[in-house]
């Protein structure tokens, strides 16, 4: 059962989260990360090691690292399988700010959840990858009585029955707006008496201090306080406290000069203490420590994205093999990683913003620099800090990692990348990003494109096609972004490699023209349609890979989800057909009480057969309880036929697969609840287990995490669709293209 922890707490210990890993034939190596839904608050013990700790069949604990605001990663872990197949890991000791998951208007229970992510060369089959750490929950109520005599009660009560902690429970009072030459006196101990609490001589954040001793007057013990600029703080310990009952501690506030008029315009906050602004992993921050929701809390809106080349050197022999979305190097030479962070709030500056490049463990950081000339990198983890960061303000941080020679053949090579501050960032979408890429030799198939997925209205894209014999046999290739296959009002790119020219197809949709505009190799002219701008940034041709860059501009009228469709052809027309190897959000278009916010991940790659963790998130402004269905369809285009088609019923808590026939009414091939308990529903295309599957509902977004098998007979390239109504049926989403999934 998961623990309940305070919702005002921005250091609050979770659940242990324990995980099996099964099907395991001998000693495999890790990169393991866990991924939460608010940020990490654990103490930094050295650089970007906390003291949250993983462990393998209860042993060897290890220490993990902050990966982001909201992940921890623990590279290089053993897996080794006992009797039965099965390693047993448990991660403990994790720390998370669960007051950046409510609204300080509406303080209302959430859960924290987690999301296990474990990558390996060799797949490893995880049962339980998601699940609730803790549920966050208020735990006082603060209020003030009426005003007599120059008296006020301030009353702390419990919001649940054993809130109150004897000896550790701190209640921090603050009074502001305090009229000049008044003087104000706390009593040392509340109105139920000595043994409850007592005032402590706490700064003014609530923490250090000791017991007060006090003064009579009038009939109790009383102390005065000081009072700064019309403001004074108090904070009482609790002494004991009943775990059975609701409980209350009142403090009779008294005015010792002024008048009645001026009590009422002392404004009082009570919270829980103490309290600190701190809402990320730190070192120095006390824990646990409290949310002051009466005090504003600082935000920022940092953004980060990532692309990776290869650098291969010398003469390549043999082929090239490629893999959807992924730069292509050989076994033993260099990757580099190129990384931006944006600080796109346009008034806070960021302090002490960190980024830093996970890389997979099995390579190594061959070189790192900073575009302001900072060096970097350790082992596989490079981490750069600026010490602050204005707003629209951007730094690059570069980094060069050689794989392993032993690396074996469609070993992944990924950069896990994330950006954290001092200051919590005001979604935590956009801090985190990945890309990798396939270490392999062979027959060529389709290149894709970086970024693979994102959001914004104008974005510096690469695109990778590759030939076994070598990029010049290469004759056209193109790239199509639309919200479906079709060159009609899309954003519909051909580039010619033997006349290094890029043709921009008109709306009409004409592969064959007529052509909006075309531009040579080496211009700086923009060619556009009603869809999108577009320059050619560079054409570069290493081995049997091309590599184009363009930058694309949306047009306003183009906004939406959309796919990026990528193909090439040789001169003899061997053609790779169209493959859908990313999505992307440009802005502008209507929006609805409900939204689909997105697929995580939202491009992943993994081989048929292997459970793979999909998480759907929509919202709806009015709150989750008003989103009815969701539906998910995973298919090459939005067809229901031989597709990987599901309907979540939130009134009755049940997930529905259709059936191959792929009716949206039914008949289904299969339904189950999703809650946590044992079960699959299968179809030819896909099976979702119950175990690992789950729903939650917070405020205004509803989390569908789905344990998902692909079949063999569904592997490739395939889109993600998802589509929410209310269950009115009043308003609709209608589909949305929210990720792409490489089956393998």
């Amino acid at each position: 059962m998961s623990p309940q922890v305070a919702l005002e707490g921005r250091a609050e210990l979770l659940g242990d989260l324990e995980l099996s890993c099964t099907g395991l034939t001998g000693p495999v190596t890790a990169d393991i990360s866990l991924t939460l839904n608010t940020d990490v608050t654990n103490t930094l013990t050295s650089g970007s090691t906390t003291d949250a700790t993983l462990l393998v069949n209860e042993t060897n604990p290890q220490n993990g690292q902050i990966a982001g605001y909201n992940t921890l990663r623990w590279p290089g872990v053993s897996l080794v399988a006992g009797g039965s197949g099965t390693a047993t890991v448990r991660i403990t000791n994790v720390r998370a700010d669960a007051s950046l998951l409510t609204a300080s208007s509406s303080l209302q229970s959430v859960a924290v959840t987690g999301l296990v992510d474990v990558e390996s060369q060799t797949p490893v089959p995880v049962n339980s990858a998601q699940v609730t750490m803790a549920n966050a929950a208020p735990t006082l109520v603060f209020q003030t009585g009426t005003a007599a005599s120059l008296r006020v009660p301030m009353q702390f009560e419990e919001a649940t029955p054993a809130a109150f902690q004897a000896g550790t429970t701190r209640l921090r009072l603050v009074l502001s707006n305090i009229p000049a030459g008044d003087t104000v006196f706390v009593p040392v101990y509340p109105s139920e008496g000595a043994t409850k609490a007592q005032l402590y001589s706490a700064d003014a954040n609530g923490a250090g201090g000791s017991p007060v001793t006090g003064t009579p007057l009038n009939g109790l013990i009383y102390q005065q306080l000081a009072v700064t600029n019309g403001v004074a703080t108090a904070t009482w310990v609790v002494l004991t406290a009943d775990p059975t009952q609701l409980e209350t501690r009142t403090f009779l506030l008294l005015l010792g000069s002024g008048t009645e008029s001026d009590l009422s315009q002392i404004q009082a906050a009570g919270s829980l203490a103490p309290v600190s602004p701190v809402g990320v992993a730190s070192a120095t921050a006390p824990a646990p420590r409290y949310r002051d929701f009466s005090a504003p809390q600082k935000l920022v809106n940092l953004r980060v994205t990532t692309t990776a080349g290869s650098a291969l050197a010398g003469s390549v022999k043999g082929n090239t093999k490629t893999q959807a979305g992924m730069p292509v190097p050989l076994a033993g030479s260099n990757v580099t990683f190129t990384t931006q962070v944006v600080n796109d709030d346009s008034t806070q500056t960021a302090t002490n913003v960190t980024v830093r490049d996970n890389v997979s463990t099995g390579s190594t950081i061959v070189s790192c620099s900073s575009s302001d000339g900072q060096g970097c990198g350790s082992e596989t983890q490079a981490a750069v800090t600026y010490g602050t960061l204005a707003p629209g303000a951007s730094q690059t941080v570069t980094v060069t990692v050689a794989p392993s020679p032993s690396l074996a053949d469609g070993s992944v090579l990924d950069n896990d990348v994330g950006v954290s501050s001092d200051d919590p960032n005001a979604t935590l979408s956009g801090t985190s990003v990945s890309t990798g890429s396939i270490v392999l030799n062979g027959v060529p198939v389709t290149v894709g494109n970086q970024p693979a997925s994102g959001a914004g209205s104008n974005q510096a894209f690469t695109f990778q096609f590759s030939h076994p014999d070598g990029y010049l046999s290469l004759g056209v290739v193109n790239v199509l972004i639309n919200k479906v296959l079709d060159g009609r009002n899309a954003c519909y790119l051909a580039y010619v490699v033997p006349t290094n020219t890029l043709y921009l197809v008109d709306d009409t949709g004409d592969a064959g023209g007529p052509y909006a505009g075309a531009v040579a190799l080496g211009s700086t002219s923009t060619i556009q349609n009603s869809q999108c701008a577009v320059s050619l940034t560079s054409a570069v041709g290493s081995g049997t890979t091309l590599t184009l860059a363009l930058n694309i501009t949306f047009q306003q009228g183009f906004g939406g989800d959309r796919i990026f469709y990528v193909a090439a052809a040789d001169f003899v027309q061997h053609n790779t057909n169209w493959q859908a190897l990313g999505v992307w959000q440009v802005p502008g278009a209507a929006a609805g009480t409900i939204a689909v916010t997105g697929v995580t991940p939202a491009r992943g790659t993994g081989p048929s057969g292997t459970p793979q963790t999909l998480t759907i998130a929509l919202t709806d402004s009015k709150a989750f309880s008003d989103i009815g269905i969701v539906n998910i369809l995973i298919n090459n285009a939005i067809d229901g036929r031989h597709a990987c088609y599901l309907a979540y019923a939130a009134s009755i808590d049940t997930l529905y697969l259709v059936d191959d026939a792929g009716e949206a009414g039914g008949p289904f091939a299969g339904a189950m609840a999703l809650n946590g308990t044992s079960g699959n529903i299968q179809n030819s295309q896909c099976a979702v287990n119950g175990t690992g599957s789950t729903v939650t509902p917070s405020a205004n977004m509803l989390m569908l995490a789905l344990n998902m098998t692909f079949t063999n007979a569904f592997t490739g390239n395939r889109i993600i669709y998802v589509a929410g109504r209310d269950s009115a049926g009043g308003n609709n989403t209608d589909w949305q293209a929210a990720g792409t999934f490489t089956v393998q």
